[in-house]
């Protein structure tokens, strides 16, 4: 009898087998390859590896062709891989040691699912490793799952430290799409027959692919109310649904819902991310900063938990260092500072993008290569925290040359827009610092400061029926913001024997 054998379904995945296969030679006695119909040289790639090749006609359902491989898997261990999925090299030693027990077991495995954009790691355990036995099943027709079987069956289930690296999100946006489009309808016909907490939670995620964000927040909604769900599925639903109201200006909601999110994971990076960002939006920078604190500490502490998203650690750095510039604090300006320059990356670039943001915050005069080199260094990453050093700079004069070397594929936005109007009206320039101001609202009320320099200007200018409508829109946008909401109305009063 084989100590163990992989086990796959498989169809069309010349591009990743080989990869798969390679990373198990040499522990894997039997490979048992299930295919569903492949075109391509999949089955020919099998066969050059030794593999056991069956057919599988199918039928719409994953755990019947999981199913159908585990009853063809003869090995005392299986472990269960995707084509676009490896063995990591660390991890062999471990693996060969586990598969000399004979412990009714089923092993926790760590799949890391690096960001397509970054590749930064995704780590999730899943159930991938178990002594085989013929009265257990894979169950779901999608995103199918063994670990129910194997607790009924009465399996010890133990995490490990076997780290299994995943491809299949680093594809491009499209490609991502594509996959989430065909795995919708299988969702949808999963939860009608099988309600639970992991469904709607998959469901919530499929939709959050596809950027129907409504729907991944009424499944993420669903995920919170199921009383088996667990902390990780609530913690990053309250994430998801917190940016999202954060995104509608809906900012004491979405508060909410990130404290509670932080109520099942006080430590997840991205959750604490958010966080911060509602509290800047709130005015609120010294909360701002703690969660920013809170957010680069997890990131850097050691995977434990049975899901973690990481993020960059300069994306938190980044963050923290726009809210250190917008709360006027030297001090934690400094330690993000130091934090970025310990990053370890020492291109030429990344020196300029250090360089330039020592030159911002220090209003130092700037040269035209000063210049070139700042067109250089932005990105959609960094931006906002350019925007926000260009805002706080005190040789007002050289702000226009400032933005004028911003990318002009990031003007047609909110922050360049506003950027603009508070330098043309620095400048005393009214007329086009109205104008930019007006553009930027096309994004919605985002900056009371920007809203009470346009009051100014229609005052000024006696437009005051163009201030009360102002008025108006501001007072519904910024109502969650008590002394913004007062200002406003001592306003409204200042004006009202202006206004027909």
């Amino acid at each position: 009898m084989p100590e163990l054998t992989l086990s796959m379904i498989v169809k069309n995945e010349e591009k990743y087998l080989q990869g798969c296969l390679d990373s198990v030679r040499g522990i894997a006695d039997e490979v048992v390859l299930v295919d569903t119909g492949s075109t391509d040289r999949t089955l020919e790639i099998a066969r050059n590896y030794g593999a056991k090749v069956f057919h599988f006609d199918w039928c719409n359902d994953f755990s019947a062709a999981r199913n159908f491989a585990l009853k063809n898997s003869t090995g005392r261990w299986v472990l269960y891989l995707d084509a676009d999925e490896r063995l990591t090299e660390k991890s062999r030693p471990l693996l060969k040691k586990i598969i000399r027990q004979n412990l009714k077991a089923g092993y926790n495995c760590i799949v890391n699912s690096p960001d397509r954009m970054t590749g930064t790691p995704n780590y999730m355990r899943y159930q991938r490793l178990f002594l085989n036995s013929p009265d257990i099943e894979f169950r779901g027709t999608i995103h199918e799952q063994i670990v129910e079987s194997l607790v009924e069956k009465k399996y010890k289930i133990i995490n490990a430290d076997i780290e299994i690296l995943h491809l299949g999100y680093n594809i491009p946006k499209e490609e991502l799409q594509v996959k989430a489009r065909r795995n919708l309808d299988y969702l949808l016909k999963e939860i009608k027959a099988r309600p639970s907490a992991y469904n709607a939670f998959q469901l919530a995620q499929t939709y959050a692919v596809l950027e129907e964000k409504e729907k991944a927040v009424e499944y993420f909604e669903k995920t919170l109310a199921f009383n088996e769900a667990t902390y990780f599925m609530k913690s990053h639903a309250c994430r998801f649904i917190a940016s999202w109201l954060s995104e509608g200006n809906r900012l004491k909601e979405a508060l909410e819902y990130g404290l509670q999110g932080l109520r099942y994971d006080s430590r997840q990076p991205l959750l604490n991310m958010v966080i911060a960002k509602i509290c800047l939006k709130m005015g609120d920078s010294i909360s701002a900063l703690r969660f920013c604190r809170t957010s680069l500490e997890a990131n850097r502490m050691p995977k434990s938990k049975d899901y973690e998203i990481f993020v960059q650690d300069k994306l938190i750095i980044y963050l923290g260092l726009k809210v250190s510039v917008m709360a006027d604090s030297k001090p934690e300006f400094s330690y993000y500072f130091n934090e970025l320059c310990r990053v370890d990356n020492n291109e030429a670039v990344y020196n300029d993008f250090l360089n330039t943001v020592r030159i911002l915050f220090l209003s130092e005069g700037v040269s035209d290569s000063f210049l070139e080199k700042l067109a250089g260094v932005i990105d959609e990453n960094n931006f906002e925290l350019i925007i926000a050093l260009i805002d706080r700079y005190m040789l007002k004069q050289d702000k226009f040359q400032l933005l004028e070397a911003i990318p002009s594929k990031l003007r047609n936005s909110f922050h360049y827009l506003n950027s603009l109007g508070l330098c043309y009206y620095e400048n005393g320039m009214e007329k086009e610092a109205l104008d930019a101001y007006e553009m930027s609202l096309a994004y919605g009320f985002r900056d009371p400061a920007s809203v009470f320099y346009m009051i100014s200007m229609y005052v000024n200018s006696g437009e005051f029926q163009k201030t009360a409508e102002l008025l108006s829109r501001a007072e519904n946008s910024f109502g969650y913001l008590p002394e913004v909401a007062a200002k406003l109305g001592i306003v409204r009063k200042q004006i009202q024997g202006f206004i027909k």
